[in-house]
């Protein structure tokens, strides 16, 4: 078996949507001082490479922690949309055309191509899912959406935000183009417990057929989001 690491480091130059607060790593103690090394962190629960519950979007929605552990656990397959270019909106079509594979497995990942660009401004201007297009997977059956991408929805309007050190939440969205950072598909995924992993990486190095996906989330305290160490397990040919 091979084990692909699909998670981007947590750090205190980690890209994050510019509505989060960049996280905060730091010692707390270290092996010259106290004897023992342990870091402080604190940070968004949407930080890096995560997911997101139904609970980040609906006040009554599910939590992570209301989603059995197999939840996370699970075969997918690679949807190839590197050739699409920036802010191309994904179809009902484009789904479709993976329809009889993706009727097999439960996780879709979406591979735009963009995580060439994590670190710039440019990265949100990937590909995004459509309402339409979001809802074709979930009539598949497909219960983990994951995109190399910042958000399964159109994000590109952050990519002219105002930089602001250390913004609040209303700086942010006073000085971005709100029109194109939509939550269609956020809604009609998440509305349909249908979760979303963001910010995958090595999408590269993963199989064409179907391979087995883990997405487990931290258990935090009515968790909306959650860090997770994203990984493919592939069979050796």
């Amino acid at each position: 078996m091979k084990y692909i690491d699909l998670t981007r480091e947590i750090n205190n130059s980690t890209q994050v949507c510019p509505c989060d607060r960049v996280p905060v790593v730091e010692n707390y103690t270290t092996t010259e001082k106290e004897g023992v090394n342990v870091k402080f962190m604190k940070m968004g629960t949407h930080t890096a490479t995560h997911i997101d519950a139904p609970h980040h979007y609906y006040r009554e929605g599910k939590t992570l922690n209301d989603f059995p552990v197999e939840y996370f656990l699970g075969k997918g397959i690679v949807l190839d949309f590197r050739d699409k270019g920036e802010k191309y909106a994904i179809t009902k079509e484009d789904i479709m055309a993976y329809a009889e594979p993706l009727k097999k497995v439960a996780f879709a990942i979406l591979n735009t191509g963009w995580e060439k660009y994590y670190g710039t401004w440019d990265f949100f201007k990937h590909p995004y899912l459509t309402e339409e297009a979001a809802k074709a997977l979930v009539d598949l059956g497909i219960r983990i959406v994951g995109t190399d991408g910042s958000s399964a929805d159109a994000a590109f309007g952050f990519s002219t935000a105002q930089r602001v050190e250390n913004p609040t939440f209303e700086e942010i969205l006073e000085n971005m183009d709100r029109e194109n950072v939509r939550n269609e598909a956020h809604h009609m995924l998440l509305g349909n417990e249908t979760l979303i992993v963001e910010y995958l990486c090595n999408l590269e190095a993963l199989p064409k057929e179907e391979a087995f996906y883990s997405f487990l989330p931290l258990k935090i305290l009515e968790a909306d989001g959650s860090p997770v160490r994203a990984i493919a397990m592939v069979e050796k040919s």
